[in-house]
């Protein structure tokens, strides 16, 4: 399922993160944090998608050009074009109209009209006009913004409230925000006060208590005080999830605790997050599935993999996608 959801390009540290994690697993439009557990997967038939249960049993036909999982009860779902929101029960509760959308997020969805980027409600009403270049979903009431080439962040009332200034942002979580100020990364608070130096060559958002940055072209971890818990040595590295962060050492991908110690040995080409005690890697050409402990759990035999959700991974043979359980049974068979 191709992500046709935005025309812009997200430039909030995924630039950076492109160039830094472009041997990692690509972005999967299914890798979304903060999703429903609906109950309800998107899936394809004949060009259209609807929704299944865990069953695998059809629950909304196959009606749409696109549709995404479910945030806050609404699913983004596209019809002749245009862009709106369905609920739970399949019925359109916002009507598809806008060039863009995205997920819903603190109760606020961020979409596209006439090229500039606004923010509804889950009535579908326009709370914060279009009048952005650019524009991310909120996260901790704040949502990133950009105008004239800068990105600052707006409140839920759509206020300026950390003036647009910097190159980079990522959303906030556990408080802080990465920007980029000159060429190096820091972190800010709510209030757009500094409050990790820009001091690094790279950073990510915090998770778990801890956030991956670069200094001196490696990967380690610090905390919210600034202070290394995991001194930089990796090649590459990725935010913790599950209790387990994916690092690579030399070539190869494995996993650490919160010590900084390999738990799961760097082996594999590629590697997913942890979710529901699974994470994808990858095995020369194909992908499987490995436990906490490293084992393989599902064999590496398809050509892409998304992280677990609600009990099921979606899974990709071929140029077809279906939905496989703990165990590597089909739930749903692989489909267009």
């Amino acid at each position: 399922m191709k992500n046709r959801v935005r025309a812009y390009s997200v430039t909030v540290l995924l630039c950076a993160l492109a160039v830094f994690f472009i041997s990692a697993a690509g972005y999967s439009q299914l890798d979304i944090e903060d999703k429903d557990k609906a109950g309800l997967f998107p899936v394809s038939r004949e060009g259209k998608w609807g929704f299944m249960d865990r069953t695998g049993r059809m629950v909304i036909e196959p009606q749409f050009e696109a549709a995404f999982p479910f945030t806050e009860g609404f699913s983004r779902i596209q019809l002749k074009g245009k862009w709106g929101y369905m609920n739970r029960q399949g019925a359109i509760v916002i009507t598809p109209q806008f060039d863009g959308a995205d997920r819903f997020s603190d109760g606020l969805a961020e979409v596209a009209v006439k090229g500039k980027r606004g923010y509804i409600d889950k009535t579908g009403n326009t709370v914060i006009p279009a009048r952005f270049d650019d524009a991310a979903p909120f996260s901790e009431g704040l949502a990133g913004i950009k105008l004239k080439g800068k990105w600052g962040f707006i409140d839920r009332t759509g206020k300026i409230v950390i003036e647009p200034q910097y190159i980079e942002i990522s959303r906030f979580s556990d408080g802080l925000a990465a920007v980029l100020v000159g060429k190096k990364y820091g972190y800010i608070d709510h209030s757009g006060q500094t409050a990790i130096q820009p001091v690094y060559d790279f950073a990510l958002p915090f998770s778990e208590g801890l956030a991956p940055v670069v200094l001196n072209k490696k990967f380690g971890y610090i905390d919210k005080q600034d202070i290394f818990v995991i001194q930089p040595r990796f090649v590459n590295a990725n935010r913790f999830s599950d209790g387990l962060a994916r690092v690579q050492v030399k070539r190869k991908w494995g996993f650490i605790d919160k010590t900084g110690s390999l738990v799961i040995t760097p082996q594999f080409k590629k590697v997913n997050r942890f979710t529901e005690g699974l994470a994808g890697i990858q095995v020369g050409s194909k992908w499987g599935f490995i436990d906490r402990t490293g084992k393989q759990v599902i064999k590496p035999v398809y050509d892409y993999i998304d992280p677990f959700s609600e009990g099921l991974a979606r899974v990709q043979s071929g140029t077809k996608w279906g939905y496989i359980d703990t165990t590597g049974k089909y739930v749903f068979e692989p489909s267009e």
